[in-house]
């Protein structure tokens, strides 16, 4: 087989690459993340990207095509953003119904706090560049793109949009959030099967993390307005649903035809 715009990695063997990252990645956790350097952790962060990379570069894989990183239409994005933060309230929403039956342990959550929490300008760029930006961008790019792309070309668009979503819900390692990420990877995957891009993904992906960010640096007593006893308030929530189906129909009306993907080697 010759290289060229019509050859693509095979589904398992993009597996094997995916799980050898994360082997990779949990060695360096358990070598380094100890530590609870931020700026090791975001060096982390970007050593997921390295195996597909190098695996696209030394096979000889169209690189955009294999990572899915076509460009698209700036309506797209903009539609993102609504969508982005209708999911991201009903997440929560979520994420607060599963801990309501099973708590997630008390040391777990302040660990997470400590990473996200913010004390200098210095300090919040760092964390905005990895939890928004880098997280955004090399997760996408690892899922939608690497894992995504190559699974739709071996089976139905359904079937690669649920594994990739279990996948990535599966590899974050913490199972109190993994109904949360699971449905935030199946509208991630939709998206990127409509648009044939990953760029609405990252778009929505960072804007879930920011939120997320802001929300745990801000003092509990302002945001009253959005909670109401330990749930997301009935108002908040409604909004979540219209902004959510908002942005979708936004997105499915600009997109048209869903992009798909080309036929298999």
């Amino acid at each position: 087989m010759t290289a060229g715009p019509g050859r693509f990695p095979r589904s398992r063997d993009v597996f094997a690459v995916v799980a050898a990252t994360f082997m990779l990645y949990v060695g360096f956790t358990l070598a380094f993340g100890g530590s609870g350097s931020k700026p090791m952790i975001l060096l982390m962060e970007l050593s997921l990207i390295v195996p597909a990379l190098l695996f696209i570069v030394l096979g000889r894989y169209p690189f955009r095509q294999a990572l899915r990183l076509s460009p698209v239409k700036p309506g797209l994005l903009a539609a993102s953003v609504p969508l982005g933060l209708g999911v991201g309230i009903l997440g929560d929403e979520l994420d607060r119904m599963v801990q309501s039956v099973v708590p997630m342990p008390e040391h777990i959550l302040r660990a997470l706090k400590e990473f996200m929490a913010v004390d200098s300008f210095a300090e919040a760029a760092l964390v905005v560049l990895m939890t928004v930006i880098v997280a955004g961008v090399v997760e996408e790019m690892l899922f939608r793109g690497f894992l995504q792309t190559s699974l739709e070309r071996s089976g139905p668009p359904g079937k690669a949009i649920g594994v990739t979503a279990a996948v990535f819900a599966f590899l974050h390692f913490n199972p109190w959030w993994t109904f949360q990420i699971f449905a935030l990877g199946v509208v991630l995957g939709v998206l990127a099967w409509r648009s044939g891009s990953i760029w609405p993904g990252v778009v929505i992906h960072g804007l879930n993390n920011a939120v997320s960010l802001i929300f745990i640096n801000l003092d509990e007593s302002r945001l009253q307005w959005y909670v109401y006893r330990d749930h997301v308030s009935p108002v908040c929530f409604i909004a979540g649903l219209i902004l959510t189906y908002a942005g979708l129909r936004l997105f499915f009306r600009i997109t048209g035809p869903a992009a798909g993907t080309a036929p298999g080697p």
